[in-house]
């Protein structure tokens, strides 16, 4: 970590951890914290109200992004998140006719809870936005500004409100790049 003394206990945290000054965490004891990542100043991330949010290794949280809601988050491996982007694994349906707030008591709102899952070699441009019980697929991509409402295809470039598929990515070159950091973390230990 970067020295920071007063950050509040997480589950689990692992090596070469980066944790910006200015973070914000929910719930701690529901974050747990893989190797080699690093979390940029001004994030909010909140751990589920029953459920881990889980961030695995090699993964970057850009600034003023925030992980909230109560049905957690799992990022996997090698998954980066550019500044400004909002994961909501709980929100207020405001069409079928619930109060809405935090502020008013739960048996009078209407709040969708479900985990949100970025499977391995995710991107995320700026300020995507992405809603309830997603699942973005390996190796899947979302241009800025976008807002995933459904869930996203493995190895899919995706774009727009709401987002959707635009061309495939490289897998081949990815997974090849992947395997030679692998080789390399293995010589060096």
């Amino acid at each position: 970590m970067n020295g920071n003394n007063s950050l509040p206990k997480v589950a689990q945290i692992g090596r070469d951890v980066i944790i910006r000054e200015w973070v914000v965490l929910v719930r701690p004891e529901n974050i747990a914290i893989g190797n080699h990542v690093m979390i940029d100043s001004f994030v909010v991330l909140a751990g589920g109200r029953d459920h881990l949010t889980e961030i695995s290794d090699h993964v970057h949280i850009g600034s003023f992004t925030n992980i909230d809601g109560g049905g957690g988050t799992t990022i996997k491996d090698f998954v980066g998140i550019s500044s400004g982007c909002r994961f909501f694994s709980s929100n207020d349906d405001y069409i079928d006719g619930g109060l809405s707030n935090p502020t008013v008591p739960l048996e009078f709102r209407n709040v969708k809870t479900a985990h949100i899952t970025l499977e391995r070699f995710v991107l995320l441009g700026a300020n995507v936005v992405i809603l309830p019980g997603v699942t973005i697929g390996e190796g899947a991509t979302v241009g800025a500004c976008s807002v995933v409402k459904n869930d996203l295809l493995p190895w899919t470039v995706n774009a727009g409100i709401p987002a959707r598929a635009m061309k495939r990515r490289n897998r081949n070159e990815v997974i090849r790049r992947f395997d030679n950091l692998m080789e390399r973390e293995l010589v060096n230990g």
